[in-house]
């Protein structure tokens, strides 16, 4: 067990959770969740049968989430563009950009990230130096 298991787990799980409704309730105040509930409201009421419309919603979800996680894919990007130009004054905020949509992206797709962050921990604590491979 790590000591963030033992100790701070459930204050970081907290913390993350409250990060994650916030930054939703943000980007939803901001428009960004404007095209998926339209397109998620289209597809309620088309004149579908209802397994036609659990598959299309089911589909649509995939590619929302598909969608969101390469947004965080971008902030790495940015990040890693401003490494190579030599410009670290902004990389702070690319990295915080990036926990930002992390935690957003855990919320809507109601992870608790807190519980899977100090599972993964373990697991890494556990595991042997590199992993078993050579340098």
């Amino acid at each position: 067990m790590t000591d963030l298991s033992k100790s701070l787990a459930p204050q970081v799980g907290l913390i993350l959770k409250e990060l994650g409704r916030v930054s939703n309730r943000n980007a939803n105040e901001h428009g960004f969740y404007d095209s998926y509930n339209a397109i998620k409201m289209c597809i309620l009421d088309a004149p579908y049968p209802d397994e036609e419309k659990e598959r299309m919603l089911r589909e649509y979800e995939t590619q929302w989430q598909l969608c969101r996680l390469f947004l965080m894919v971008t902030e790495i990007a940015e990040a890693g563009e401003d490494i190579r130009k030599g410009n670290t004054e902004h990389l702070g905020e690319e990295y915080a950009d990036l926990v930002i949509r992390t935690v957003d992206n855990a919320y809507a797709a109601e992870i608790d990230l807190g519980a899977e962050i100090t599972r993964k921990m373990t697991i890494n604590h556990e595991r042997p130096f590199m992993h078993g491979k050579s340098a």
